[in-house]
Formats: structure tokens, C-alpha cells, sequence
């Protein structure tokens, strides 16, 4: 359920901010989501089948077949700040392994499905700022009223998913 995600992912947010920011590498199980780390500005996910990346390597490649590996969801974030130091990879690793533990903690079918491998650990990708402001800007000019705008939390379009690629931090960049 989608406030099951939202508090997962608050709290590995900011477990992820004040380990780098104390350089320790575990997450401390924190259930206070307001603290002064890093704080969860949005997010939304997309499965695998429509991962923006793995779509070009298959174009690239010239091949229509799936992905060897499990499905899982891509979480694209938008955080408030960030700890300064580390790669955004080295960030999107850490958040991604923080998240997979919190929601391992608090939903016992995502256990489940993760103990017998039939999801994988949901990758986690870092936006740059203003990210999801463009995205809704995108959506109103499809027609949708401002007013009525809601964030999709599980995207199915594959231009919203191409778009916030296009915003994703360089890999070799520092958080």
C-alpha cells in the first residue's frame, strides 16, 4: 500500500542522510520522519518492464525479451537535501538497500516475495531538484487541472518514466 511505501521510504531517507552524515553504513530502524536529515520532497515508481534504461539497452541491442533479472520497481526521489560527500551512486546503493530493509521490516509479503526471489530490491534513483515540479507541468499541458493534479505514485506512462530518467543524477557525481 501506498502509505506503507511513503513511510519506508521517509525513513530510509533519512536513516541514509544521517548515516552519511555520522559516516556510519547501517540504517538505525528511525520511525521519526520529521527529523532534520534528509527529507523525502517526492517520489514515484515504475516496474522494471518499463525502466527507461533497460528499454534503450534493448533497442540498442536489438532485442524484445525481458530482463534476466527479477522484476522490482524503480523509485525516482526527490530529497529536500542531501548529504554532500558520497556518489550519487554510492547514495543510490545505500538508499536502495536502506528501503529494501525497511520494507522487508514492515510488509510481510514483500518479504516473502523477496525471500524467494520472485522481486528483486527496488532500485532506488536519485533526482536532481525540481524534478517532479516539471513533471506535474508536463501533466497539466496533457490536460490534466492543477487543481485536481494528484502525483501518480506507480507510473505507466512510458514518456513520465523517460522524462524523470532525463533528471536522474550522474552516477559519478557527488550527493
Amino acid at each position: 500500500p501506498e502509505h506503507t511505501l511513503y513511510r519506508c521510504l521517509s525513513d530510509a531517507v533519512d536513516d541514509w542522510s544521517s548515516s552519511s552524515s555520522s559516516g556510519s553504513s547501517s540504517g538505525s530502524n528511525s520511525s521519526n520522519s520529521g527529523s532534520s536529515g534528509g527529507v523525502l520532497a517526492d517520489y514515484t515508481t515504475v516496474d522494471t518492464f518499463r525502466d527507461p534504461l533497460v528499454q534503450q539497452h534493448q533497442q540498442q541491442k536489438q532485442q524484445k525479451s525481458a530482463a534476466a533479472r527479477s522484476p522490482a520497481y524503480i523509485v525516482y526521489v526527490e530529497s529536500k537535501s542531501v548529504p554532500s560527500g558520497e556518489s550519487v551512486s554510492e547514495s543510490n546503493r545505500k538508499l536502495s538497500a536502506l528501503l529494501d530493509e525497511q520494507l522487508q521490516q514492515s510488509h510481510h509479503v514483500f518479504r516473502s516475495f523477496r525471500a524467494k526471489n520472485a522481486i528483486g530490491e527496488p532500485q532506488v534513483r536519485l533526482v536532481r531538484p525540481g524534478s517532479f515540479k516539471e513533471m506535474r507541468g508536463s501533466l497539466v499541458e496533457q490536460g490534466m487541472s492543477p487543481n485536481q493534479l494528484k502525483m501518480p505514485r506507480v507510473l505507466r506512462s512510458d514518456r513520465l518514466a523517460a522524462l524523470l530518467q532525463e533528471h536522474v543524477l550522474p552516477p559519478t557525481a557527488s550527493a
